[in-house]
């Protein structure tokens, strides 16, 4: 177990645990102080999982919206949405818990 502390905001009060087995990592099981006790889904959606991938291969958000065939504000939009439920500092540390959890 990692000591994340250095990579969430302050004021993040929520926490998060990423389990998974298998030999493809095929089930998730993830619990979150936000959600109604424990839930079964995905830290992050596959679109954001392919965003994130981009961002962490030094992709620039344009590079990424073209790639992807969408607006660079949907780019913008999933990148705030993943810092915010994730409870990263900033972009960077995003992409640090997402390689630490197994994310991506």
């Amino acid at each position: 177990m990692q000591n994340v502390n250095h990579l969430l905001k302050k004021d993040f009060r929520h926490y998060w645990i990423r389990i998974s087995y298998g030999e493809n990592n095929e089930y998730v099981h993830t619990f979150h102080s936000q959600d109604k006790m424990d839930s079964t889904k995905d830290l992050l959606s596959a679109r954001e999982k392919e965003i994130l991938k981009l961002v962490s291969d030094d992709c620039d958000t344009k590079e990424i919206a073209k790639r992807l065939c969408i607006s660079t504000a949907t780019v913008g939009n999933h990148r705030s949405n993943m810092i915010e439920r994730m409870g990263a500092r900033d972009t960077t540390a995003l992409v640090q818990l997402a390689k630490m959890a197994d994310v991506i």
